[in-house]
């Protein structure tokens, strides 16, 4: 087998363990009562997980991996068809624009993006429950803090596997 093949063979496998890494967290945090919960309010993985591969492997694989994580979780929500997918997609590819040009690949940079994609998400959300069903905002941006906060920790897991993956199927074998 010659050097071409087995960088192909070690590529096919590191995409394939970062499609396994999303679908544990995707199945942990859409699982009901299960470990990402905490009275009612469950974490969200995906977009740490998006933020990771981004910083890890560029814009095209974090678009990629946003379009897999947009699926699932639209497949899971009441979202209006393709947003989560179209949004994710976005995210990550945002994520590895900015890791190549401005960021360093570092986990405190994956967590300032994760953490400020889901502020805005729950901004988002605040503004259309007020304007819509006149719900009030600081109790939903409440929700979507304590959503946030309990996101942190699993992330911070979550990201570190995709780091791991990273540097195991990256380095060159002799």
């Amino acid at each position: 087998m010659n050097s071409f093949e087995r960088s192909a063979r070690r590529a096919m496998l590191k995409l394939a363990l970062y499609f396994v890494i999303i679908l544990a967290a995707f199945v942990l945090q859409t699982s009901a009562g299960g470990l990402m919960t905490v009275s009612g309010t469950s974490a969200s993985c995906l977009p740490f997980l998006v933020a990771a591969v981004a910083f890890y492997e560029g814009p095209y694989m974090g678009g990629a991996c946003g379009v897999i994580a947009g699926f699932l979780s639209s497949v899971a929500t009441s979202t209006s068809e393709g947003s989560e997918v179209l949004i994710l997609s976005l995210f990550g590819a945002l994520c590895g624009v900015l890791a190549f040009n401005y960021m360093r690949q570092i986990i405190t940079s994956i967590l300032v993006c994760a953490c400020g994609y889901l502020a805005v998400r729950g901004i988002i959300s605040g503004v259309y429950y007020r304007m819509f069903f006149s719900v009030n905002m600081g109790m939903v941006l409440l929700e979507h803090f304590r959503a946030l906060l309990l996101s942190i920790i699993p992330g911070i897991v979550f990201a570190n596997l995709i780091r791991i993956t990273y540097r195991r199927f990256s380095e060159e074998r002799q």
